[in-house]
């Protein structure tokens, strides 16, 4: 069974779902965060947690290719899944032997209904809320402090060989956005394949080299040295929920660096 992201209501479950595993490493960090450390069975190879609390956990294989045989046998009462970053036809499987609950994130609003959510499935709904609240108090302060008077057009790099950029209805548009800069692929939908000459040609004010999915390190600066490039921390522009409360301190350092008028 899948349950799709905006059907819970808060009655939806009087008995809370107990024995967790997380597909996605965002959702991940969620559950540490409220605290359901001895309900999560098995996480990603990606996944993290503050304090590496993740460490020890069962790993049920990668966000793409996860063990389908290693689930059955925890047999979770419930599968955190995402419909970007998992497979459809992994969740199809999953889905005909446990209970899924698919998110779809795409903005603040969804993230935090993704939270309320899980928060009710697994029990931890007060505590969800609190996390909720503090994310809107962060946000609305971080919004505040822009004083952007011109956006910086910026070209985000997620994939190296072919070079993989951002479009338009991702959670990293929506991130760049809400931090005062410009994606000058905004034209674009998904995750578009680019040209190097494509990329001149644009003439981005700055291009970012995300840590994630593709591992840019200083290495590839090199290969950029025509374009003003920086290295980022793609989990600061890419992971949801809970984590997004790093996300904002983090972008406002990154601009400080930049040392310009955003």
């Amino acid at each position: 069974m899948i349950i799709p992201q905006g059907t819970v209501t808060d009655n939806y479950r009087i008995k809370p779902y107990h024995k967790l595993i997380s597909l996605v490493p965002s959702i991940s960090w969620l559950l540490f965060d409220l605290q359901l450390q001895k309900n999560i069975k098995g996480i990603t190879k990606f996944c993290a947690a503050k304090d590496n609390q993740h460490l020890g956990y069962p790993i049920i294989g990668g966000t793409k290719n996860p063990s389908i045989q290693k689930i059955k046998l925890i047999n979770p009462d419930l599968i955190l899944a995402n419909k970007e970053e998992n497979r459809k036809e992994d969740i199809e499987k999953l889905a005909k032997h446990h209970v899924v609950y698919l998110s779809d994130i795409h903005d603040l609003k969804s993230m935090n209904e993704m939270i309320h959510e899980i928060s009710i499935l697994t029990g931890t709904a007060i505590m969800g809320q609190d996390f909720i609240t503090q994310i809107k108090l962060k946000f609305d302060s971080f919004i505040a402090s822009k004083n952007i008077k011109s956006p910086i057009q910026v070209a985000y790099l997620i994939w190296k060989d072919p070079l993989m950029t951002i479009g338009s209805d991702t959670f990293i548009h929506y991130m760049l956005h809400i931090a005062g800069f410009r994606n000058c692929y905004t034209e674009m939908k998904r995750y578009p394949v680019i040209t190097y000459d494509e990329l001149i040609e644009r003439n981005p004010d700055l291009v970012l080299l995300s840590s994630e999915p593709y591992p840019f390190t200083e290495k590839h600066l090199d290969e950029f040295m025509s374009l003003n490039t920086r290295l980022v921390d793609g989990r600061m522009f890419s992971w949801y929920g809970t984590f997004i409360l790093q996300s904002f301190e983090y972008l406002n350092a990154f601009k400080k660096s930049l040392n310009s008028n955003i």
